[in-house]
């Protein structure tokens, strides 16, 4: 995987598709409604699906002979599931995330339902309302006692919460009439590091703790149950004086002497690594790219990585091990050339495999390998109405920005494009800490579907390239991010992609910003900007319930990446610079949002009123950041494709 430099420019098709006519309406696009797992049963008996219904989940069982319906059930409003696993062979153990109020990322709830197959006996197991003063997360069922999960836990005294996790296996009874039959705790473990998380090898001892603070990572190690905690940390090096060392576990290996771990190596970028009676081995790593937990492949029903299918430019597997099972997974990356597999389960035999497939121009599939026949069948879709071969082409490319960074990015046109096109440009959600990946986009193929060229860009701060790409964002988001969104426009123009007259921007929470700076940086270039739950005042960051960035130390991260003093936050925010503003505008935004708060885009909207601008404002009084509901996701994206016709053709 390591590989040489990369070009200062490239433009690589990922994906051509034919040319497609057929009408595909915009709640197609948008309708969130639809497979998003599949889990085998131990015996293969059975398959459990989990359905989004926009607002809820729901778990559907069926025989694997027939595809035959045995039952459902659903989590409440408001709750999705967040993991899930076969306990035996007729119960389901659910772990449940709660979407907040005025929030766009579910959290976790901490509790633990049993979902009995087929007599769809429901119970709580574990959390508040099992009595419980705790927060739970599942691990795995027991190998040597199914009746037994493992998880760990997060205790409350009085109304503290306990710094250390705990490890501990439950006893889950079969569902009885009888009140008496209650679940069990054993085998319960305080973990040796504050602030830190438990890891349990293939057997379901834990054995490793690990905690990331500012410092370095703590690292505690054990060989087994019986044995002390050992610390490892000093055997962890920074790849430089002045940078933190994160490390990452992410498996053991099936004899359990061995643990897996992605940790920053000298190219800056996360790579793959093992750790071996105190020897540590690189596996794995790119010059360009981080390896993260998502792209890892894991011998089947097993925590052992055995491969990663890297998201680069575009999805590249790439094998280290000597395992028996890289060959299945090469077949099964056979099966779909280019695109992204994620194998989510199989039985206890290894007989029957599911899997889900993805890329630029496929939503999800879903699919049953049978390795006794190797014959492929297609259980479901995320969209079953986004046909791939209807979907627009995407492609590749990479510059180079005046700090010497390489940016990539993605150019999605519709398919047969020639000619230059009207152009969106969708800055990153984040300004640090995200990155537009080689995966479905909706918003990207919804647009292109109306005849636009779509443009996202990879800018400074981004992550996936390594430190110092996304350290290079630090007290950039008004400058040196919106200097990489312009450059990136330009090659877009002199690539005859873009339609130099008719460029628009649209962007979401921190890219809605940069979407309306750009506009104010770049007043002749753009002919228009768009935002769906924007700030607008920099010094509104950070004040509200929830920080802005989703990370540890969530408060201090943001103020950290910012990196602006009170002057500078006033001289870089729109708010503070309306009479810039030369186009219209399309602001978009939700009442109850805690995270970019509707008061500063009222405050905002009425500076743009009172200095007579352009401007469209469109509200949902019970939406909070973007919106949740796939009727007013609906409503918006058709008000901006009008928006954008009336401004770009």
């Amino acid at each position: 995987m390591k590989r040489a430099g990369q070009s200062l420019l490239l433009l690589a098709a990922l994906y051509a598709t034919a040319v497609f006519s057929q009408s595909i309406p915009t709640s197609s696009f948008f309708n969130t409604d639809g497979l998003t797992d599949v889990r085998i049963s131990p015996n293969g008996s059975r398959i459990a699906m989990v359905l989004s219904m926009d607002n809820f989940d729901r778990i559907m069982i069926l025989t694997t002979n027939d595809y035959e319906l045995v039952t459902q059930t659903s989590t409440q409003e408001g709750q999705i599931i967040n993991d899930y696993q076969w306990k035996g062979n007729d119960e389901i153990i659910v772990a449940t995330s709660r979407i907040g109020i005025g929030r766009s990322r579910a959290l976790p709830s901490g509790e633990l339902f049993a979902f009995h197959v087929p007599s769809a006996t429901g119970r709580t197991i574990a959390g508040s309302n099992a009595g419980e003063q705790a927060i739970n997360t599942l691990s795995h069922i027991l190998p040597s006692n199914p009746d037994q999960i493992l998880v760990t836990r997060f205790e409350f005294t009085g109304r503290n919460l306990d710094s250390r996790p705990r490890g501990a296996n439950l006893s889950i009874p079969a569902p009885a009439a009888d009140s008496s039959s209650a679940v069990r705790i054993s085998n319960e473990l305080r973990g040796p590091l504050n602030g830190g998380e438990l890891f349990a090898d293939n057997q379901g001892v834990f054995r490793l703790a690990v905690a990331n603070n500012d410092d370095n990572a703590r690292l505690r190690y054990r060989t087994s149950a019986d044995a002390d905690w050992e610390n490892i940390s000093d055997q962890f090096s920074r790849t430089a004086a002045d940078q933190v060392l994160s490390v990452e576990a992410v498996g053991f290996s099936e004899d359990n002497n061995s643990f897996f771990f992605l940790a920053r190596d000298s190219a800056s970028t996360k790579a793959l690594m093992k750790y071996d009676a105190g020897s540590i081995t690189t596996l794995l790593e790119s010059e360009s790219f981080d390896i993260n937990q998502e792209d890892l492949v894991y011998a089947i029903n097993s925590s052992e990585v055995i491969g990663v299918r890297l998201a680069g430019d575009y999805v590249e597997p790439n094998y280290f091990s000597q395992h028996q099972e890289v060959a299945l997974q090469q077949k099964l990356d056979s099966f779909f050339s280019g695109e992204r597999i994620q194998v989510t389960s199989a039985d206890a035999d290894k007989n029957l495999i599911a899997f889900k497939v993805s890329s630029p121009h496929r939503i999800g599939d879903f699919f049953l390998f049978n390795a006794e026949n190797e014959s492929l069948s297609q259980l479901g879709s995320t969209n079953s109405e986004l046909k791939p071969e209807q979907m627009a082409d995407v492609n590749a490319f990479a510059i180079r920005n005046s700090a010497g960074l390489t940016l990539h990015g993605y150019v999605t046109v519709p398919a047969g494009t020639e000619t230059a096109l009207p152009t969106v440009v969708i800055p990153n959600e984040l300004p640090v800490g995200s990155r537009a990946l080689p995966e479905f986009n909706r918003v990207a193929q919804f647009l292109a579907h109306h005849g636009y060229a779509v443009l996202q860009i990879n800018t400074r701060g981004s992550s996936g390239f390594g430190l110092n790409h996304q350290l290079a964002g630090t007290g950039e988001w008004g400058t040196g991010i919106i200097d990489d969104i312009t450059l990136a426009v330009r090659w877009a123009v002199q690539r005859e992609i873009a339609s130099e007259d008719s460029i628009c921007l649209f962007g979401t929470s921190y890219g809605g910003f940069a979407a309306v700076a750009s506009v104010i940086d770049q007043p002749e270039r753009y002919q228009c900007a768009a935002a769906l739950s924007g700030f607008y005042d920099l010094s509104s960051i950070n004040t509200n319930r929830a920080p802005y960035l989703p990370v540890p130390e969530a408060r201090q991260a943001t103020r950290d990446s910012m990196d602006l003093n009170p002057a500078e936050r006033l001289e870089q925010s729109p708010s503070e610079n309306v009479d810039a503003i030369q186009v219209p505008l399309l602001l978009a935004h939700g009442a109850r949002d805690t995270l970019t708060s509707f008061d500063q885009a009222e405050d905002f909207v009425e500076a743009l009123q009172e200095a007579n601008k352009a401007h469209e404002f469109f509200v949902k009084q019970d939406e909070g950041h973007n919106f949740n509901s796939s009727e007013n996701r609906v409503e918006f994206f058709d008000k901006l494709v009008d928006f954008l016709d009336e401004n770009l053709k």
